[in-house]
């Protein structure tokens, strides 16, 4: 999962739809064409440096596949995970000095967070 973001990504894909676009190949998402054009505003932190457009990625991929319960809770999983790795949920913070170019490992290393968290709670 993480490859696949990372390389949507590089391809110019931003954030959010290069998370999307992976997740897409492996889980049954059926997000339409419309869908992506909509999500646009979403990336680089919603154009402004805020919320990561991989961590709102994230919430969407788990509103698709599960309940509104599990949904809180695996949102608050990752956030854990995400802190434990010493990432923030701030993309002008994720993306530090580096601008853009740094971005590539930080959705892949997400992308992996999420798939893990899937699989957890698809092994519960």
């Amino acid at each position: 999962m993480r490859q696949n973001a990372m390389e949507y990504y590089r391809q110019g894909y931003g954030c959010y739809q290069a998370v999307l676009m992976a997740f897409e190949k492996n889980y049954p998402l059926s997000l339409s064409r419309q869908f992506y054009r909509a999500a646009n505003g979403l990336n680089a932190g919603l154009g402004i440096g805020g919320t990561c457009g991989a961590v709102l990625a994230s919430l969407l991929i788990f509103g698709v596949l599960f309940d509104a319960n599990t949904v809180k809770r695996l949102r608050m999983s990752l956030f854990d995970k995400m802190a434990e790795r010493g990432f923030d949920l701030c993309c002008a913070r994720l993306r530090g000095k580096d601008g853009r170019d740094g971005c590539a490992e930080v959705v892949g290393e997400i992308a992996a967070l999420i798939d893990e968290i899937i699989r957890e709670e698809q092994d519960h």
